[in-house]
């Protein structure tokens, strides 16, 4: 009857001991689980956060390559710019402009005439040709264009002659074009020289003389 009740008992024993475990085992997978519940979440916390940087720096490239892409360069009336190239290196200033309806009788072909006045300095060591510099184009500002016209005796143009090394000489070019809100004048535009120094002057309608 004694061994009875000791066999009994350990029987008990061991059946505590074995519900023990279970419930430490139990509870240790609980615990694991909400570990990684907690780290799932944190991530998930994380990575908007890690996109939204990404997105934002992207934004800030973006708008870097657009200011870069906008940000010509463009002079002023008065203002002096460098050409160099095959046909020689000088110096150009566009002085001032007027907008008139005809020239020697004939009106606009299209709205007005933009007769420009500039200067031209030779900065080279040889002479240039003074026809050499006519290869402007005013654009309007939708972006259609226009090439100088030839045909009018009055408008002071140069030719053939040559303008010697440190010479400055006055020149006037004029264009038929649209009614503007501002105009730009670009000399070399579509050169055959690939080297060949590009410039360009904006001015606004009002600033005629």
């Amino acid at each position: 009857m004694k061994m009875f009740r000791l066999s009994l008992i350990g029987m008990l024993l061991m059946i505590v001991l074995i519900a023990c475990s279970s419930n430490d085992k139990s509870d240790q997978e609980t615990n694991d689980n909400s570990n990684d519940n907690e780290t799932s979440q944190e991530n998930a916390e994380t990575e908007p956060a890690d996109t939204e940087d990404e997105e934002d720096e992207s934004a800030d490239d973006n708008e870097g390559s657009g200011e870069e892409i906008n940000n010509e360069e463009y002079l002023s009336l008065g203002e002096t710019g460098e050409v160099t190239g095959v046909l020689g290196n000088y110096e150009i200033t566009v002085n001032s402009f007027e907008i008139i309806d005809e020239i020697e009788g004939e009106p606009s072909l299209m709205d007005v005439l933009v007769l420009v006045k500039f200067e031209v300095t030779n900065i080279d060591d040889s002479p240039i040709v003074g026809k050499d510099v006519y290869n402007g184009r005013l654009f309007n500002d939708e972006d259609s264009s226009q090439g100088n016209l030839y045909d009018f005796e009055s408008v002071k143009m140069l030719t053939e002659e040559e303008i010697e090394p440190g010479e400055t000489v006055e020149a006037e070019m004029i264009f038929d074009q649209n009614n503007s809100d501002y105009y730009e004048l670009v000399f070399n535009f579509g050169a055959l020289e690939s080297n060949a120094t590009i410039l360009t002057w904006r001015f606004d309608a009002d600033e005629a003389s």
